[in-house]
């Protein structure tokens, strides 16, 4: 089981798209894929989820998508966890397309700096295979914090411009 991100937002088993909910869950988890072990700030999650126009009770809601996608995530028998900390929240998994994007990226620059060309190719094959055709993501963006915008989706726009 993984969570794609590159392209579009996805948690598969195998050949299987699982569901994932509402719109709104669906961002909150892009968000926390894109910090993927690292705390994000409720306040900071609202803010991606809401923009400027956040309702009163944003907290409170925020509160209630992540009780909802936890769910959501164990319903699909993923191994992820969210996990929530003083006043953010962390998702704990390590089966993501962009982690394992940039680990290839990386290795086929170590390739290219021994000038092993065959290998390099090789391992840019194998980040192109992460990075789906799909130019349009179905995830909203409304605020500059935009999943596309990441490092690692900017980085494979750079190295893939025709698939980004």
């Amino acid at each position: 089981m993984d969570f794609r991100v590159l392209g579009g937002l996805e948690l598969r088993d195998r050949d299987r798209v699982l569901p994932l909910g509402a719109p709104m869950r669906r961002v909150l988890l892009a968000h926390l894929l894109l910090a993927v072990e690292r705390p994000v700030p409720a306040r900071e999650l609202v803010e991606r989820l809401w923009g400027p126009a956040a309702p009163e009770r944003a907290g409170s809601t925020l509160q209630v998508h992540v009780l909802r996608l936890r769910r959501a995530l164990a319903q699909a028998a993923c191994a992820a966890r969210i996990e929530t900390g003083l006043g953010s929240y962390c998702l704990d998994t390590d089966v993501l397309d962009a982690v394992r994007f940039e680990k290839v990226v990386d290795q086929a620059r170590r390739a290219e700096e021994i000038a092993d060309v065959a290998r390099e190719s090789a391992l840019l094959d194998e980040a192109l295979d992460c990075w789906p055709v799909c130019s349009a993501s179905p995830i909203p963006c409304r605020t500059s914090s935009c999943p596309r915008s990441s490092p690692v989706g900017r980085r494979g726009a750079d190295l893939f411009p025709a698939q980004a």
